[in-house]
């Protein structure tokens, strides 16, 4: 990939070596791309959310958003879709379908097409959907991902559109929608720049209230940047990694100019360029994976069967310890006592 823009030194332009991307916005936001569908050209609001995307004589596809910059309606030519955040989708067109899906710990778990056909949702580590299952348990469909979303692998059609880390997937334009922002899992990078960047100053955002973010408020050339980076390594040296540090001591280290974490200096990087281990829920910060296991009742028995067996071998050693203890303290009872030779110990 190459980086050729001067005024955004972080956003990608070229493809082996071949121009793909331009950047004619002022704030970063991508105003034209060529992927394997055609020429797009993308207008954006004055809030840096995609507005428009077009292919000259092809394609048109408008968007919608509320107050909140929530995503309500999709015109792609003059299909019509309308929007509840990700529990209700209605197509104004074909069949008109009442799409009605089914939230579980903030992850889609399964959907209603109209009032029959419903569908199971298993996903990944990063809450991707990868396996759809009928009620039965049956697999209806599966679907596999590269490290950065693209699609490697698929079996019969995934009857959802959120699909990587749960995001929805506009196959139109081949990018993720992840609300703040527009995802091309082909470069890895954002298509709009990041209006913040993670720290440790600022606002709490997240269910992580250390998840901070820093507003693009300076130019991190400035020497200033130098000295907190020299602070950071002082701060480093002295408690050790920052995953270590208790809340005193993320307070005394005072961030007023940027993240400690320079990945986070790319404005259009996903993730800090660690897609194995962070997810992105709004486009703007990260979210660490955590790892669960969850088990069938098959296994949960033999899991207690063998559970069952150690402790019962545990069991068996200790009184087996006890009862041999027992027999050398009898032993030693029946054996005779030394005697003490006469004139001593009077």
């Amino acid at each position: 990939m190459g980086y050729n823009n001067s005024a955004h030194p972080n956003a990608v332009t070229h493809l082996n070596g071949v121009q793909k991307f331009w950047y004619s916005d002022a704030n970063g936001n991508m105003t034209q791309r060529i992927d394997d569908t055609g020429d797009w050209n993308l207008g954006w609001t004055t809030e840096n959310q995609l507005q428009s995307a077009a292919i000259m004589g092809g394609t048109t596809i408008s968007f919608v958003y509320d107050a909140d910059g929530m995503l309500v309606k999709r015109v792609e030519n003059s299909n019509e879709t309308i929007y509840l955040g990700k529990l209700y989708q209605h197509e104004l067109f074909g069949s008109f379908n009442q799409i009605k899906h089914f939230v579980f710990n903030g992850r889609i778990v399964a959907r209603r097409v109209g009032l029959s056909v419903v569908r199971f949702f298993l996903t990944d580590h990063l809450g991707s959907t990868t396996t759809t299952v009928s009620g039965s348990g049956t697999k209806v469909a599966d679907l596999r991902y590269d490290p950065w979303g693209e699609e490697r692998w698929s079996y019969q059609t995934t009857p959802t559109g959120y699909r990587y880390t749960g995001q929805r997937w506009d196959g139109t334009m081949g990018l993720h929608d992840y609300n703040a922002r527009y995802y091309d899992p082909s470069t890895g990078r954002f298509i709009s720049a990041d209006t913040v960047v993670p720290g440790m100053s600022g606002a709490a955002v997240g269910p992580n209230s250390e998840e901070r973010l820093t507003p693009l408020t300076v130019a991190f050339h400035e020497t200033m940047f130098l000295g907190q980076a020299n602070e950071e390594n002082r701060h480093f040296l002295t408690f050790g990694p920052s995953i270590l540090w208790n809340s005193e001591q993320k307070r005394e280290l005072h961030v007023p100019m940027g993240p400690l974490n320079p990945q986070a200096l790319g404005r259009y990087a996903y993730v800090l360029n660690n897609p194995l281990r962070y997810s992105d829920p709004t486009g703007h910060w990260i979210a660490r994976v955590t790892f669960s296991i969850i088990v069938s009742s098959v296994q949960a028995t033999a899991i207690a069967a063998w559970l069952n067996y150690i402790l019962s071998r545990s069991k068996s050693s200790l009184q087996r310890d006890v009862n041999n203890q027992r027999k050398a303290q009898t032993l030693s009872d029946d054996l005779p006592k030394p005697q003490t030779p006469p004139g001593q110990g009077e």
